[in-house]
């Protein structure tokens, strides 16, 4: 009864991981590799996503980190499958991260997240620059105020000026 209790539990935490998952095929030089979109999770400039890599005899699905501004990436967790779908084998490595790889799997997958964050940052910082009706009034306020200030330091010297 516990190991079914066990097993019902297990099975409702990892099934929602794959349940919605949407992946996007990316090529890599000779093989290709599905990142799933759905699962992507970020804080400032580390995500957190899963990549798939079908094999001979299956596929497996591996839970990437990547700090994009550090340009450093790990792989947390390793689950393979056979060609059933039945799942082999289970790993969590929480492996710190270093920097990528060249030509590997983790490089594509990593340039394919990180061009996704600078691509968000690009429009945040198009957003935070825009000339917005409030900006253009404070800017003209300031103007305007700058203009008061010298005409008042100028009405200053000259009553200065006939005082003497």
């Amino acid at each position: 009864m516990k190991k079914s209790l066990f097993i019902f539990l297990l099975t409702m935490i990892i099934l929602p991981v794959f349940a919605d998952a949407t992946w996007q095929e990316i090529q890599s030089k000779d093989k290709t590799l599905y990142i799933d979109t759905s699962s992507i999770t970020n804080q400032d400039a580390q995500y957190l996503y899963w990549i798939k890599v079908n094999k001979p005899n299956g596929y497996q699905k591996v839970l990437m980190k990547s700090d994009c501004s550090k340009n450093i990436t790990g792989v947390q967790k390793i689950i393979i499958y056979d060609n059933n779908d039945k799942m082999i084998k289970s790993e969590n490595l929480n492996q710190e991260m270093t920097y990528v790889v060249p030509d590997s799997d983790a490089q594509t997958a990593y340039n394919y997240i990180c061009d996704l964050y600078k691509s968000s940052q690009a429009e945040e910082n198009k957003k935070k620059n825009a000339i917005t009706p409030n900006k253009l009034f404070n800017t003209i306020n300031t103007i305007n105020n700058a203009g008061y200030e010298v005409q008042s330091i100028k009405n200053n010297a000259i009553n200065v000026i006939k005082g003497f």
